[in-house]
């Protein structure tokens, strides 16, 4: 895992870069990659790289990399998982290290850029060939590695982290689409656009190709398209066993890693696999984090699992107390506006690993994602069934979850409504906007198009799968996964959402995701009996933090501290006054705790955002 940076000339400019613009970008992302720094330099091209050392930690490895001929010249954040592929299936070789990035690049000058469709891994490229001419930047498949734009008359630059364009001296200015988008409907990393004017997010399963003033814009990889799959539902459940076992092999396959993990489902699966497969014993770190607050603390779920697997989990506790001060240490890492206090509580643990560990951990992000696991895919589930088996299935769902029919028939109403519009729901579940208390005359109201497809009747649970996987709720936290862990010179890998799997799990029969109407049955049913924790084939529990309590009571002086300076925000422009501060008061002022807390969030985060990234460059 590395930090990236490039500018590329769209003229015949000559790149001038001056020495402390150089160590300006390089200093900016020397957290992603702390064993080296360096940087090539062209006529038209500058590349920038700070290295974290995993695969191979010799200084042959380095970035940039130069192929032997001295023709192309290589960038490279991230890790490809499948290099014995590579050379067995398609004969690519290295000559001179055993990185990954050399694959790369000597499967690049014997494929081109068909070559970017056979990586398995998590990857943001940017190549030069000087035999054409031209450029490329890609992106891996999912976005699980950030690649960030912002093209000027003469340039286009390219960066791991926003911060490194801004140390390119462009000024990054609010951008007021995003940030209305974010108020009225809480999307945001659902589109190209981020929270600052001109700074593109290159969509996932892209490449584009720089030649002169040209840019292309190519998809290598269909995330539309299906696997074949078991007809059988044990079949089903062997496979995707298999597939998810092979994955955890290739990306343990360091020897030195750590894991993230909870009392849920995805930890036991995980560590299922890694014990039968002999990675993990008592020295392994495993790291879980926990809130000081009683009701959402998974600790004693935690602990028992040091009982069924060889491990000795270590605890990282956040308190009401943390939040301010975690907040502002977060904001200059996560860049733009996050999920809320699950983000504050991991960007604690790796800081609270940082230096104890070694540079790789594991967790078990997508996992409900790709399977189900959420309650607002019920709606979706039911519109697809074929009438025949509606009744059946509907009846199996009630008693599995204890609900009466009419609550059921409440459920795929209202989840099936929710998948038709465009407000998303918050990391606790609720949906909630900002819209009545905006002061319209200050945004544009041009709103920026969603990459989300057109809803369209007959395929609604895979539609609302992919929502998930590639638009609305993993883009976020593998974002927020992205910072939090290279904050601290950690590289986060995460299993669950490996090409192949991803793949078939999309591709699996939809029954088998509510087999005797249990959410996600089909990955349920990789973990033996034994293993499992009572209750964990109901559907996935929203509430996982005490974000809403702490913002009502512990923390609503985060609050009151902004109402009773609001003329004085960076953010006060962008609402009615004499509406939201009533709103606000009343909701933290209420005798009991709101269920929905977005608002107060938002509301909250948006303001330390703009002191941080925006004020001072304005000044």
């Amino acid at each position: 895992m590395c930090g990236i940076a490039a500018c590329i000339a769209l003229s015949s400019s000559y790149l001038r870069p001056e020495d402390d613009v150089i160590q300006n970008v390089l200093n900016s992302i020397r957290h992603r990659g702390p064993d080296n720094s360096d940087f090539y330099c062209s006529r038209s091209s500058l590349l920038l790289s700070t290295r974290l050392s995993i695969t191979d930690p010799s200084h042959m490895a380095d970035m940039p990399m130069t192929s032997v001929d001295g023709s192309v010249h290589l960038i490279f954040n991230g890790e490809i998982y499948n290099c014995k592929e590579l050379n067995s299936k398609y004969g690519i070789e290295t000559r001179l290290t055993n990185s990954d990035t050399e694959y790369i690049l000597s499967g690049y000058q014997k494929y081109g850029s068909s070559i970017f469709s056979m990586l398995n891994g998590i990857f943001s490229i940017v190549l030069i060939d000087d035999n054409t001419n031209c450029t490329y930047v890609v992106r891996d498949p999912l976005g699980v590695k950030p690649v960030y734009l912002y093209k000027s008359n003469s340039a286009l630059f390219v960066a791991s982290e926003i911060k490194a364009l801004s140390a390119f001296n462009i000024k990054l200015n609010p951008d007021k689409n995003t940030i209305y988008r974010y108020l009225v409907s809480g999307s945001y990393d659902d589109s190209l656009y981020t929270f600052f004017d001109g700074v593109i997010s290159q969509e996932a399963g892209t490449y584009l190709k720089i030649n002169g003033e040209l840019i292309s814009h190519h998809r290598y990889h269909d995330r539309n398209s299906y696997v074949d799959t078991p007809s059988n539902y044990k079949d089903t459940v062997v496979e995707f066993r298999r597939i998810l076992s092979d994955s955890i092999v290739r990306q343990s396959n360091t020897n030195d890693f750590s894991v993230n993990i909870s009392g849920g489902i995805d930890s036991r699966v995980l560590l299922d696999l890694l014990n039968e497969k002999e990675r993990i014993d008592p020295e392994t770190p495993c790291f879980t984090y926990s809130f000081d607050e009683s009701g959402y603390d998974e600790w004693d779920d935690v602990s028992q699992l040091s009982s069924l697997f060889p491990i000795k989990p270590r605890r990282v506790v956040v308190s009401d107390v943390d939040i301010k001060d975690l907040l502002i240490e977060s904001i200059p890492y996560l860049e733009q506006p996050f999920p809320g206090y699950p983000t504050l509580a991991k960007f604690k643990l790796f800081q609270q690993a940082y230096g104890n560990t070694g540079k790789v951990f594991l967790e078990g992000q997508g996992g409900d994602e790709i399977s189900g696991g959420y309650k607002y895919v019920v709606g979706p589930y039911f519109m697809q069934l074929e009438s025949s088996l509606y009744q059946m299935e509907f009846k199996k769902y009630c008693l599995a979850n204890n609900l009466t029919e009419e609550e059921l028939s409440s459920l795929i109403r209202n989840t099936s409504e929710r998948l038709r519009g465009e407000t998303l729901g918050s990391a606790d579940g609720t949906l909630s906007s900002l819209a009545p208390y905006l002061n319209y005359e200050f945004f544009d109201l041009k709103q920026p198009s969603s990459l989300i497809p057109t809803y369209e009747v007959g395929n609604q649970l895979t539609f609302a799968l992919d929502r998930d996987i590639y638009y609305t709720k993993l883009p976020r936290i593998l974002r927020a996964c992205d910072r939090t862990s290279m904050a601290f010179s950690k590289e986060l890998r995460v299993p669950f959402l490996d090409l192949e799997l991803v793949a078939f799990a999309r591709s699996v029969n939809h029954q088998f995701r509510f087999r005797k109407g249990l959410h996600r049955s089909f990955f349920l049913d990789c973990l033996p009996s034994n293993l499992r924790r009572k209750g964990t084939g109901n559907f996935k529990k929203y509430v996982s933090d005490p974000q809403s309590l702490w913002l009502w009571k512990n923390n609503r002086n985060l609050i009151n501290e902004l109402i009773d300076d609001f003329d004085n925000l960076y953010t006060n422009a962008f609402y009615k006054k004499e509406l939201l501060l009533p709103a606000l008061r009343n909701t933290i002022d209420q005798p009991k705790p709101p269920r929905n807390s977005v608002f107060l969030w938002q509301f909250m985060c948006l303001e330390y955002w703009m002191r941080y990234f925006v004020i001072p460059q304005n000044k």
